[in-house]
């Protein structure tokens, strides 16, 4: 609910970035209480397991269920091929299977779902090797005109398969990058492991080394650079030494007292 307020009204970001997002949760709040439903439970970090069995398709059609079963298996949540079907709706179709080769109806399914999903409805060989192993992972090629998880990328520069149909098209449980050139261009789909509220500390941490870089900056182009001139008053060597402690308490607190050396 949350998400969603933060993303589709004005100015339509993230909830870590949305100015609004605190009236939104009081205002989702107040309707809780209104409607006599029970406050929001804290959410977990989920947790991926890859090794977790490949979920095999019955019918010709249903490899994207098949993987969306396989991806929600791999975080604790048992799903069948049927439950993954139902689930998607309108999004699969006896006739032609998942009916945006993009993904994205997957990344809806799985926000229906109660989790957060990503996509790149053309991904880059990079994009998916940055994100395998770590999260559960799906990739769907054109070429290929099939749907697998992936459960890790391989030392060998391949990509380890939780294939719903092995054998298609002479793929197992293992894709090489050149197999990956072959039946592309490839979507990737991915679920989010690490709850919203857990990303706030992190985003906090970018904001103060956002800040630490301008400082360095600063100190470097402002206050350091014009004191290299041939004539530097002693009102500019004050000042200079004025900004650089500032910018020290500001951002680091202010100078521990040196020990006195002196025997």
């Amino acid at each position: 609910m949350l998400d969603a307020l933060c993303r589709y009204n004005w100015p339509a970001r993230a909830p870590s970035a949305n100015p609004n997002r605190e009236n939104y949760r009081r205002g989702i709040a107040e309707a809780r209480k209104l409607l006599g439903l029970p406050g929001p439970q804290p959410a977990a970090t989920l947790r991926f397991d890859p090794a977790t069995p490949a979920v095999l398709q019955p019918g010709a059609w249903q490899c994207s269920a098949a993987t969306l079963a396989w991806m929600l298996e791999s975080i604790g949540r048992p799903t069948s091929v049927d439950q993954a079907v139902v689930a998607l709706g309108p999004r699969i179709d006896p006739e032609v299977g998942l009916v945006d080769a993009s993904g994205a109806g997957l990344v809806q399914t799985l926000a229906e779902l109660g989790l957060r999903g990503g996509s790149l409805g053309t991904a880059g060989w990079d994009d998916a090797v940055a994100r395998v192993g770590l999260m559960p992972v799906a990739i769907g090629g054109r070429g290929w005109y099939h749907w697998v998880g992936v459960r890790r990328a391989t030392p060998g520069n391949g990509l380890e398969l939780a294939n719903p149909s092995p054998g298609w098209k002479g793929v197992g449980d293992m894709l090489s990058r050149d197999q990956w050139d072959q039946f592309g261009p490839f979507a990737l789909v991915w679920i989010e492991l690490t709850a919203e509220e857990e990303m706030a500390p992190v985003e906090e941490l970018e904001k103060k080394v956002n800040g630490l870089v301008t400082a360095l900056a600063h100190v470097c182009d402002i206050v350091i650079e014009p004191l290299a001139a041939k004539h530097v008053s002693r009102e500019q060597r004050i000042e200079a030494v004025r900004q650089a402690r500032q910018i020290r308490e500001q951002f680091l607190g202010p100078r521990p007292t040196l020990p006195d050396r002196a025997a």
